[in-house]
């Protein structure tokens, strides 16, 4: 158990497929809502990783986005 959690090099995956625009928007949606993720953050000179979110806070450096529940 790496890092902390379980199944730490699949789940790491995912992120660098959220994140790396590796992830169709379907698949997003998918693993936004299987792992109960609700706000994502993101630099704020980096496009937002997903379409459907929305901007929660922002300053400078950070944006913080968050994921609608539908």
């Amino acid at each position: 158990n790496q890092f902390g959690t379980i199944d730490f090099s699949r789940k790491s995956s995912l992120v660098y497929a959220f994140y790396g625009n590796r992830m169709t928007d379907a698949q997003k949606e998918e693993f936004l809502r299987s792992y109960n993720i609700a706000y994502v953050l993101r630099y704020s000179w980096d496009p937002s990783p997903y379409d459907k979110l929305t901007i929660a806070y922002r300053n400078d450096y950070m944006t913080i986005y968050r994921v609608p529940v539908e």
